[in-house]
C-alpha cells in the first residue's frame, strides 16, 4: 500500500500513523478532523473515485482499480452506492452512516433526501435518530420489528411448563431448553 502524507508531520502507511517532529496541538486538530472524515466517507470516496476513473480512462481504469486489492464485489457496491446517491443527498456530516444511505439508495433521489432527512428528524424511544435498520424498514413500508428476550432458569421441568403456559397466555412466544 502506498503511504499517504498529510502535511509535514504525518504519514499513514499500512502499519498505521507515523508522526515526525513535534507537531503542535493546532497542527494535530486538523489531522484528527481529516481522519474522522476519511473514516466516515471512505465508501463514498472509493465509489466516486471508481466512477471518475471509469469515465476518464475507460477500460484502462481497471488497472488502477484491480491494483487496489479491493474485491470486485466491494468495488461494485461502492460504485452502485455512488451512482445511486448523488453527492447533494449524502448526509454523513449530519450524523447518518453509509448504511443509512444504502437503505435509501434504491429510491429516486428526491425521495432519498426526504427519507434521510426524516431519519435525522424523527427519533426512536431513546431520543436518537433512526438506526439504519429502522430506516430500511420504514422505506420498505414496514414498522421495525422489535423483540425482547428473557432467560429464566427454572428449578424443574414442571415449573418450566407452568411458566411457559402463563407467558403464552399473555401472547409471548416461548422456546424451552435444558
Amino acid at each position: 500500500l502506498a503511504p499517504v502524507v498529510l502535511g509535514q508531520h504525518f504519514r499513514i502507511t499500512a502499519a498505521g500513523l507515523t508522526v515526525t517532529g513535534a507537531p503542535s496541538f493546532e497542527t494535530c486538530e486538523p489531522l484528527w478532523a481529516a481522519l474522522k472524515t476519511l473514516e466516515k466517507a471512505l465508501a463514498f470516496a472509493i465509489g466516486d473515485a471508481i466512477r471518475y476513473f471509469e469515465r476518464r480512462f475507460g477500460e484502462r481504469a481497471s488497472q488502477i482499480i484491480d491494483a487496489s486489492g479491493l474485491s470486485r464485489e466491494s468495488c461494485r457496491v461502492y460504485r452502485w452506492l455512488c451512482e445511486s446517491v448523488p453527492q447533494e443527498n449524502r448526509m454523513l456530516d449530519h450524523g447518518l452512516t453509509v448504511k443509512h444511505h444504502i437503505a435509501g439508495a434504491a429510491l429516486p433521489p428526491a425521495e432519498q433526501k426526504t427519507w434521510l432527512r426524516r431519519a435525522l428528524a424523527e427519533t426512536d424511544d431513546e431520543g436518537k435518530p433512526w438506526s439504519a435498520n429502522r430506516l430500511a424498514h420504514e422505506v420498505q413500508g414496514e414498522s421495525e420489528v422489535k423483540s425482547w428476550y428473557i432467560h429464566v432458569t427454572c428449578a424443574s421441568a414442571a415449573q418450566q411448563k407452568k411458566l411457559m403456559k402463563l407467558l403464552e397466555l399473555e401472547g409471548a412466544t416461548c422456546k424451552s431448553g435444558e
